[in-house]
């Protein structure tokens, strides 16, 4: 089952209340794939271990590895197309949820009029990863690998801005 997730997140003067839903399993398995073929491809990701990928259960730490050790680099070189198709699936798996429990599709409009800063989108962003991905962005860029979500959760409590529930 589909594990749903919801974020209180601090938008300027405002506070925002974000549910996340993870992917099915085909389509996450899909979207890691695409990810880490558009960061390989640019040629600039030298740490991908492939062996590491093909056995399936160390894809994401192999992707992981990768975009940690390599990912902004890679990043200024991918196809920009390709990255913000990648970037709105990720965000279609959160809600903007609204006073009496309406929810709004994150859409450009949507964050537009209701999000005050640039910064809150990456910290959806962000949620939307961990959510997904079920590890967390606010470990050490220094680490090689990233701890599991419900680690950093246990042991940090709130991180800056976001409110995990």
């Amino acid at each position: 089952m589909r594990e749903i997730k919801t974020a209180t997140i601090q938008d300027g003067d405002q506070s925002i209340v974000i549910e996340c839903q993870q992917m099915g399993a085909y389509s996450l398995e899909k979207w890691v794939t695409q990810v880490a073929l558009l960061v390989a491809g640019t040629g600039i990701a030298q740490s991908f271990d492939v062996d590491e990928f093909n056995t399936g259960a160390g894809a994401l730490s192999a992707v992981s590895s990768m975009l940690l050790n390599d990912g902004f680099k890679a990043l200024a070189n991918v196809d920009e197309v390709k990255f913000n198709r990648l970037h709105d699936e990720l965000l279609k798996t959160c809600k903007l949820v609204k006073d009496g429990g309406v929810k709004l599709e994150l859409t450009p409009t949507v964050i537009d009029s209701n999000f005050n800063s640039y910064q809150t989108v990456f910290k959806v962003v962000g949620f939307a990863l961990e959510t997904n991905l079920n590890f967390s962005l606010s470990t050490k860029a220094s680490s090689s690998t990233l701890e599991p979500l419900e680690t950093v959760q246990a042991t940090n409590g709130q991180r800056q801005g976001i409110s995990v529930h």
